[in-house]
């Protein structure tokens, strides 16, 4: 006997409720978004995407960045932030690259990042993040964002 669609749902609905989140899962809440969104602004540098393509296991990121601050910025530390799809989205998983750069105040540089990632593959890209910070800025060393690892 085929028990109704209702109750079905239902059962699914209850099991997912008890469902437990594993302890190194991190919610990327609005807040944490926020956050983000204001570490950018104040970032000196800005990241511009161009192009996403991914092969199910590396997303080749490309686009600018740009030193829109007044001091000069020697080496980056690229942080991309893979975020699942739903409210809110969760960390998914990190990618972390470092690259030796110099770029005096105004200029512009291409960016090239092959993030690898298990999540890239399960339904294209992912949407993501990225934090782009100075190594050195005006000659005095920043320390790298809380996610480096």
């Amino acid at each position: 006997m085929r028990a109704p669609a209702w109750l079905t749902t239902m059962s699914l609905c209850a099991l997912s409720a008890c469902a437990t989140r594993a302890p190194e899962e991190k919610i990327a809440t609005p807040v944490f978004l926020q956050q983000v969104a204001r570490e950018e602004t104040a970032s000196v540098l800005r990241v511009r995407t161009t192009d996403v393509v991914t092969d199910g296991q590396i997303a080749r990121i490309r686009g600018t960045v740009e030193n829109i601050g007044t001091e000069r910025v020697e080496g980056i530390r690229y942080l991309v932030l893979f975020l699942s799809d739903g409210q809110p989205p969760r960390i998914l998983d990190q990618y972390q690259h470092e690259v030796d750069t110099t770029l005096d105040p105004g200029a512009r540089k291409g960016v090239s990042i092959d993030a690898e990632s298990s999540y890239n593959g399960r339904t294209g890209f992912n949407p993501a993040a990225i934090i782009a910070t100075p190594v050195t800025l005006g000659g005095k060393a920043v320390p790298p964002p809380a996610e480096w690892k």
